[in-house]
């Protein structure tokens, strides 16, 4: 129904990567924006507006959407994910301080955020 974008970045790193201070660009990066290469039905400004005023206030939703991009970029492009060509420093906090940060990671493995594949065993009795 909308193909939503979602930019938390600094102005510096948006500046850096775009190769130019375009402030009125930058502005539409940050934050939440309809992706213009995109196709949207008639109710994208209406489902951009209830991201914007409530699915985004929530920081711990944030946290969850922070770490499960970190997770698809470590799988995609872990080189890289680890080191960003822009600032020379990692993109985004450590797993760790985004897990312990926000309840939904407390207390779990990266293997209890990832659901296995594989199909349980059955067990035979003796």
């Amino acid at each position: 129904m909308a193909f939503i974008a979602y930019g938390w970045e600094s102005k510096e790193f948006y500046r850096k990567w775009l190769k130019r201070d375009d402030p009125e660009t930058i502005r539409e990066l940050q934050g939440p924006i309809l992706n213009f290469g995109s196709p949207q039905t008639k109710f994208a400004p209406a489902l951009l507006e209830s991201v914007h005023d409530a699915v985004l206030k929530d920081p711990l939703y944030l946290a969850r959407l922070k770490r499960h991009y970190q997770i698809f970029k470590e799988k995609v492009d872990p080189k890289h994910f680890r080191k960003s060509a822009v600032t020379g420093t990692s993109r985004i906090a450590p797993s760790t301080s985004l897990r312990t940060s926000n309840p939904t990671y407390a207390n779990s493995n990266e293997k209890d955020i990832i659901p296995s594949a594989k199909k349980p065993r059955k067990r035979h009795r003796s």
